[in-house]
């Protein structure tokens, strides 16, 4: 990644400085005073070292920011679907129901008796 980068100005960096300083979540100050420093003028390649970003982790980080501002920055990780479950709905029923009974050797449940299931 070069030094310059493309920053849409969704808010000017005294904005961006306040909304830095007063963060709570670690993550999001994070994203904030990234994008603070670049809108300041600073390079990419000084954010990504002061920050302890890759320069390639503060490319994604202003194409979150450009994308959708100030909401796309932050731990992300909740709009994560997730991978698809191993089990189908009725493979996860006959688990869940022979749980509540002693596993089949009476000794204690675990990932191999399940599996055996």
């Amino acid at each position: 990644m070069g030094s310059k980068v493309h920053l849409k100005r969704h808010l000017e960096a005294d904005e961006l400085h306040r909304l830095y300083k007063e963060a709570k979540d670690a993550t999001a100050r994070t994203h904030l005073q990234i994008i603070w420093l670049l809108t300041s003028g600073r390079s990419a390649q000084f954010v990504a070292e002061v920050t302890g970003y890759t320069p390639r982790w503060v490319s994604v980080i202003v194409g979150r920011y450009n994308e959708a501002g100030v909401a796309g920055l932050g731990d992300q990780r909740q709009f994560n679907p997730g991978a698809r479950p191993l089990l189908d709905a009725s493979q996860q029923r006959r688990l869940r129901d022979s749980l509540g009974d002693p596993p089949p050797d009476y000794g204690l449940w675990t990932g191999r008796s399940g599996a055996e299931l």
